[in-house]
Parts: structure tokens; C-alpha cells; sequence
């Protein structure tokens, strides 16, 4: 049986079951799981490509050597890190992986590309208010960029169809959900065939019902489980539903968005980007 990979990491625009998904490998002899440990990455400067190349390298190497300590440190042989701001912000080939791939020794990283419908993705977020507007030093802020980026972001990988400033909220939610998975699909264009990366993409939908589903994944990556202890979590369903920051930006914002409102601005942002 080949060697389970040193480090799991993943790629989704969040609101997809992260938190859920690092209670399921928590629940894994001879893992070290987490969600959102610190160094986060989620300078607003970082998302938005404004640091200096020098300073991006410097955060970039930070995280890489606090994972590699981590993983030197254990008394786990694999590594997992559920958090959704690591791969989302460039392009391939990505400085993360290859930093951590230089330093393990030969052997590998595991990539999840976790899905969720995008319009839910887009309503959840919406619902804490994210890409929402406000004023900070004279300058317009948008809430959530630090763990997101908008469309108009230099690391953005997908062509803005407007300044940020002349989109709605739920076209920048679009085109930030959009931009993730394109980097996702160049991501996998990338690695693809790499020996020592091994990427599985899986639905949160299918994660959340499917013992099979389950286990599938961890038998990819070559983890040996207790069944009975992962249907227990899987029937727990342990999820990161924030309500308190939901009803905090509902009388702040004083919004209300349906799925049908997030399928509309998704559908004519994909129009408007083919032109």
C-alpha cells in the first residue's frame, strides 16, 4: 500500500463544507486535522494582490514553514488543513505546494477540490454580508476581502467585467465564486499526472449523505479509518452555520437574498464574461 501524503490541503470558495470536512479526518487515527490555524493568509493586501512581490513571498513562506513545523513536530504522519484562503489567491504553479514539495523529503500532498453549488455558496456568503460596502480611511472596503478577494483583484485569474466599484454585491460574490473555479481548473491543468500531488474532487453534497462517498476519499488517499466513527460524524453533520454573524449582517444591511437572486447574477456574469 503506498504511503499516505504528508499534507492535505483544499481548494473551494468556502462556505463548502470546510469545517465539516476537517471534523471528518479529525476522526482518523495518525492525522492532525484543522481548519483555520494561524498564519490564515487573510491579509485584505494579500487577496487583492497589493503587497509587494517580496512581502507576498515572505507570507507565503511563513505558512509553508509553519505547516512543514507542524508536520515535524507531530506524532501524526499526515497533515490536514481545511482552509479555504491557502490555494485560492494564485495561479499555477502554486508557491505554497512547491515550497511544501521541496521540503518533504519525496514524499506527497493531497489537493481537495471541494464543490458546492455555486449560487449556495453565493447566498451564504451574501448572508454575512460579505461584499457589502463600507468606508475605512477615506477609501471603499468590501467585508469579507481577507478571506476573499473581488473580481477586480490582481491575482484574480478570470478578466473583470467592471471595476469593482460599478458591481453589485451578488455580481462581485459571482465573479469572486467564478474566479475560484477557475483556478481550481487550472490548478488541476497544472498538476495533473504530478507524482507526488494527488488530487480528488468530491461535492459537499455527496460528502455530507454518502458513508461511500466518505470513505472513497479516504481510501484514496490511503487512510486507514474507523467506519463506525466516521458515520457518526457524518450523521452529526458538524457544519459552521454562523448564525449570530448571519443575523448581525441581516439588520445591518437590511437585504434579503434568495438562491434565486444568486442564480440570476451568476448566469448573466458567465454571459457577460464570454462576451
Amino acid at each position: 500500500m503506498s504511503e499516505a501524503p504528508a499534507i492535505i490541503l483544499t481548494i473551494t470558495p468556502g462556505r463548502s463544507g470546510t469545517h465539516y470536512l476537517a471534523s471528518l479526518f479529525s476522526a482518523l487515527r495518525n492525522v492532525h486535522a484543522v481548519h483555520e490555524p494561524v498564519p490564515t493568509m487573510s491579509s485584505r493586501e494579500f487577496a487583492q494582490g497589493e503587497l509587494a512581490k517580496e512581502e507576498a513571498v515572505m507570507l507565503i513562506n511563513e505558512k509553508a514553514d509553519s505547516i512543514l513545523a507542524t508536520c515535524k513536530n507531530s506524532n501524526a504522519s499526515t497533515y490536514v488543513e481545511t482552509s479555504h484562503t491557502l490555494l485560492s489567491h494564485a495561479s499555477a504553479p502554486s508557491p505554497l505546494i512547491e515550497r511544501l514539495l521541496a521540503n518533504l523529503n519525496g514524499r506527497s500532498i493531497g489537493v481537495i477540490i471541494l464543490k458546492r453549488t455555486l449560487v449556495e455558496v453565493m447566498m451564504s456568503r451574501s448572508h454575512l454580508g460579505h461584499m457589502t460596502r463600507y468606508t475605512e480611511s477615506r477609501e471603499i472596503r468590501y467585508r469579507g476581502v481577507g478571506w476573499i478577494y473581488t473580481p477586480g483583484s490582481k491575482n484574480a485569474q478570470i478578466l473583470p467585467i467592471k471595476p469593482d466599484y460599478q458591481l453589485t454585491q451578488l455580481e462581485l460574490l459571482a465573479g469572486y465564486a467564478l474566479n475560484v473555479e477557475a483556478v481550481a481548473e487550472n490548478f488541476e491543468k497544472k498538476y495533473k499526472g504530478h507524482p507526488r500531488l494527488w488530487i480528488y474532487e468530491i461535492d459537499l453534497k455527496a460528502l455530507s449523505q454518502s458513508i461511500g462517498a466518505i470513505t472513497g476519499m479516504m481510501d484514496f488517499f490511503h487512510l486507514a479509518y474507523d467506519l463506525k466513527n466516521l458515520t457518526k460524524v457524518m450523521k452529526g453533520g458538524k457544519t459552521n452555520e454562523r448564525k449570530e454573524d448571519k443575523d448581525k449582517a441581516r439588520v445591518r444591511d437590511k437585504c434579503v437574498v434568495t438562491l434565486d437572486d444568486c442564480e440570476a447574477a451568476l448566469k448573466d456574469y458567465r454571459k457577460r464574461l464570454k462576451g
